[in-house]
């Protein structure tokens, strides 16, 4: 496999491309199996590739929608030991979620739009 090819599979997510290109790799290099230096690059590389793509999806999120994600994880954090301490209580998620929309849009933070209405 050339350096060319492997240039390719940087920020391939589908882990059967990967596994082509590691079969192809031991085709031309038989000892790479016994090597746990080149096999520990590999899988890292395998790895890393997906973790890279988290990321750059991550800082291209729109800042309104990062704010939304948080200010709700952040409700669900606060009700927690309530719901802990009182297993059998109804928890009225209705509620919340119409309080949280009244505060985002009390700091101007529009409404979750969803492409499929």
């Amino acid at each position: 496999m050339s350096q060319n090819d492997t240039l390719d599979l940087v920020g391939e997510m589908d882990a059967r491309v990967w596994v082509k290109a590691w079969e192809e790799t031991l085709l031309e290099n038989p000892h790479i199996p016994l090597d746990e230096g080149a096999m520990l690059a590999w899988f890292s590389n395998a790895l890393m590739t997906g973790y890279d793509k988290g990321r750059q999806y991550e800082q291209k999120r729109d800042i309104v929608e990062k704010l939304r994600e948080i200010i709700f994880q952040a409700a669900g954090a606060a009700t927690r030991p309530l719901l802990e301490d009182h297993p059998d209580y109804v928890f009225p998620s209705e509620r919340v979620i119409e309080a949280i929309e009244y505060v985002c849009a009390d700091f101007g933070i529009p409404k979750e739009t969803n492409a499929a209405e």
